[in-house]
């Protein structure tokens, strides 16, 4: 009886530790997913910067080059048209991004609540250790 309560014992004490070493391969998993995720978060949230920087510079390049080259008076008119032309590419280029923007704050949230959703999980199986 005593043998097989050790033995049992020893079975016990090898399953604690194959439980303690798959959370401790599930919690590095989990870290590196939340690593790769909040990566990717901060390469969308510089590429919504540098989108919004280039927009900036295309129409400070805009202006500068009406303020180099002033229309002649013979111009006006189609320049007038060229302008509003312009203005509607600006604003429609403005839809696009704050689309895109949009997009990627929905795309945000739901890594945010992957995250999270990862945490609790992570948590609940470290807890039932």
């Amino acid at each position: 009886g005593h043998e097989a309560l050790m033995l049992q014992m020893h079975l016990l004490q090898s399953d604690i530790e194959a439980c303690k070493s798959q959370a401790a391969e599930r919690e590095e998993t989990a870290g590196k997913q939340i690593g790769a995720l909040r990566l990717k978060m901060q390469e969308q949230q510089e590429h919504l910067l540098a989108s919004g920087r280039n927009v900036l510079a295309l129409e400070a390049a805009r202006a500068f080059n009406k303020h180099l080259y002033p229309p002649e008076d013979s111009e006006v008119e189609q320049n007038g048209e060229v302008a509003a032309a312009d203005i509607v590419q600006l604003q429609k280029d403005n839809r696009d991004l704050e689309q895109q923007i949009s997009e990627k704050n929905k795309m945000i949230k739901q890594l945010q609540q992957r995250m999270a959703e990862l945490k609790k999980t992570l948590q609940k199986e470290l807890v039932s250790l």
